[in-house]
């Protein structure tokens, strides 16, 4: 398809349309659309708007604006986030969480202690599958009992990819050969299916993570979120950091992803060392 079909192709969109449909998303869920991301949302919606039957933006745009079930902005959302991730992506973060975190969590543990650990934009489930096999070669079964992982995304079709635990051989690339052997078995040519012993050690749910209050009743020693900031604006940005200050327990760790920084004008979390931080006490 040469560059004048793909254009006759995609739906049109007019910059009016673009402003309404950015503002609806940073609404309801804070992620920022800028100018240059409109040929992205552009080329990421045609096949979505096909797909309804729909011809032009404005027919969409009403679809949304009509539709009473939420199905309609899960699919958009769907198609405008981008999930793509790895086993042990960044491994420094499960490096530092190994060495220097878990000492202390199973201490805890071993006082009879339940620690919880939030994955928040875990996506296809890859970093909180790392997680539970990081704590699966750390800790006897008895303590493992004790340690549960919550992962969460705006996705549900990430999070049904995940719940399903099945992977192609591109995303094990990262992961130790002794791990691969413990904790995949050969699914399909190319496809390989994560035991039923890590998937148990993991809760997946949908969340919005500009929902106030977060649906939170204990406190978290460790948030994962990593490379999930970078789709938002600065205001967006500091109100989920307030959240996740509120959400950590004292001295928790946030991991955020290597490309991002929290600032430094920020007065909630200590820097540690790049992409790893600790919380600060307000008083």
């Amino acid at each position: 398809m040469n560059s004048s079909q793909e254009s006759d192709f995609l739906i049109s969109i007019s910059p009016q349309e673009y402003s309404k449909i950015s503002r609806l998303v940073n609404d309801r869920y804070g992620v920022h659309l800028t100018e240059k991301k409109i040929a992205l949302v552009r080329g990421r919606l045609t096949k979505l708007i096909r797909s309804k039957g729909f011809q032009k933006f404005a027919e969409y745009w009403e679809y949304l604006q009509h539709d009473t079930s939420g199905t309609a902005m899960i699919e958009l959302m769907d198609r405008l986030t981008t999930n793509h991730t790895y086993f042990y992506r960044e491994s420094h973060s499960f490096e530092f969480f190994q060495e220097t975190c878990l000492p202390r969590l199973a201490q805890r543990l071993q006082l009879g202690e339940e620690i919880r650990i939030w994955s928040a934009g875990c996506s296809s489930g890859e970093e909180p599958y790392t997680l539970a096999m990081v704590l699966d070669q750390a800790l006897n079964a008895e303590l493992l009992k004790r340690i549960k992982i919550l992962a969460t995304d705006l996705s549900l079709q990430v999070l049904e990819q995940a719940a399903r635990g099945v992977y192609p051989e591109e995303r094990l690339r990262g992961i130790p050969e002794l791990w691969r052997r413990r904790y995949f078995s050969p699914a399909a040519p190319d496809l390989h299916q994560i035991s039923s012993h890590i998937q148990g050690m993991v809760t997946f749910k949908r969340l919005n993570l500009m929902q106030r209050p977060l649906p939170f009743h204990r406190k978290f020693a460790a948030i994962f979120c990593r490379n999930v900031m970078i789709y938002f604006d600065q205001p967006t940005k500091e109100d989920l950091l307030q959240q996740f200050h509120q959400y950590l327990e004292d001295e928790g760790w946030l991991f955020i992803g290597h490309s991002e920084s929290l600032g430094r004008e920020q007065k909630l979390f200590r820097f540690i060392e790049p992409a790893v931080y600790q919380k600060m006490s307000c008083s």
